[in-house]
């Protein structure tokens, strides 16, 4: 059974150390296995974590509890167990051996599974002794979600669902559990009672981050859907709105950037921002000269937009509107405003503009 040290808010924030000291051994009866591996734990990490703030409490594994795996270059399983149960002298041939120390295993999202862990590589001689040391930290991401009644009462009863690769956490209004998930890109959708799927914002997950989402909505045109974004490692704050009132059927009344997860599929829909940049991928968008791809352009509810995932790019086809527009030959074009109609569509992994047929400078 798994054991753990709850409310360690300090050690929360910082890693475990393990160190692996490996030594030649003098007296081995078979010449080939003239190296030992032993293993100790520092326990130096309990007292050095800074404290930083009720946020970063969580569970934390009993050290002894920590699986232990020792495998040589060739895949050969060397020793595998609970670190408590190790063995205090391990003989090993000289040679490359994968060192592991992990809380659990982990390949779905779950609630309530943060999980620590390290991997190293190390050579031992036949005459050589090599200490190693281990550096555990979370290997997952965490996710908690709040949503206030204002949010209840503009997406109705239902959940949101965490999408990760294939899989999907859903977490009901009241849901206060951590969930957590490998990292890598997620996507965060409102489902209904009725079924209907409403694409909320995406984000890229990180390890070692616990990642704190408060949804609200306000009843206002020009306040909309908010989310503010805190972590209890690597201190983030960001904001942004969705839901700007408009409908986005003519340019006066265009959509923001922000309102594009809700609008995934609409045609003949105008979208408002400032030209920001272009060159997208889906984790960059270059935001200076010189520009070398004519065939989109990135666009953002602000000049300097904060992050990747608030820019939209905006497919422009070829003819009069990229020759207009494409940043290649019009760098100037950086900062305007522009209002863009077209079919709102995953582009470059985020929610964008393509089949564009008309554009309007603001």
């Amino acid at each position: 059974m798994r054991r753990f040290v709850k409310g360690l808010s300090a050690a929360a924030a910082l890693p475990m150390m393990v160190i692996a000291a490996i030594t030649m051994a003098s007296c081995s009866k078979n010449p080939s296995i003239s190296s030992t591996i032993s293993l100790s734990l520092s326990h130096e990490w309990k007292s050095s974590a800074p404290l930083l703030s009720k946020a970063a409490e969580g569970e934390i594994p009993d050290t002894n509890s920590l699986i232990l795996k020792v495998v040589s270059e060739n895949g050969d399983l060397v020793w595998q167990g609970l670190w408590a149960e190790r063995s205090p002298q391990l003989k090993v041939s000289p040679g490359t051996y994968k060192i592991d120390v992990y809380s659990d295993e982990f390949s779905t999202p779950a609630f309530s599974c943060p999980v620590y862990g390290d991997s190293r590589t190390v050579f031992v001689g036949a005459t050589e002794s090599v200490s190693v040391s281990l550096r555990c930290t979370q290997t997952n991401s965490g996710v908690r979600i709040s949503c206030d009644q204002n949010f209840i009462e503009r997406f109705g009863e239902g959940c949101i669902g965490v999408c990760s690769g294939t899989d999907t956490l859903n977490y009901h209004y009241q849901e206060s559990r951590i969930g957590y998930f490998l990292p890598g890109r997620a996507n965060f959708i409102h489902r209904s009672t009725g079924g209907t799927a409403t694409i909320l914002l995406g984000r890229n997950l990180e390890a070692a981050t616990i990642l704190t989402l408060k949804l609200s909505a306000s009843v206002s045109e020009t306040a909309g859907f908010k989310v503010s974004i805190d972590t209890t490692r690597c201190w983030v704050s960001e904001s942004f709105c969705v839901g700007s009132g408009n409908d986005g059927s003519s340019a006066a009344s265009a959509l923001q950037v922000a309102d594009l997860p809700m609008y995934s599929g609409a045609k003949d829909i105008w979208v408002a921002g400032y030209i920001c940049g272009g060159d997208c991928t889906t984790a960059n968008v270059v935001t200076t000269p010189p520009f070398s791809k004519n065939s989109h352009i990135a666009i953002s509810d602000s000049e300097v937009p904060p992050s990747r995932n608030a820019c939209a790019a905006v497919e422009l086809p070829t003819g009069d509107t990229r020759n207009a527009l494409n940043l290649v030959d019009n760098p100037g074009l950086l900062g305007r405003r522009i209002a863009v109609c077209g079919t709102v569509t995953d582009y470059f992994g985020y929610p964008g503009l393509k089949s564009v047929k008309a554009y309007q400078f603001l």
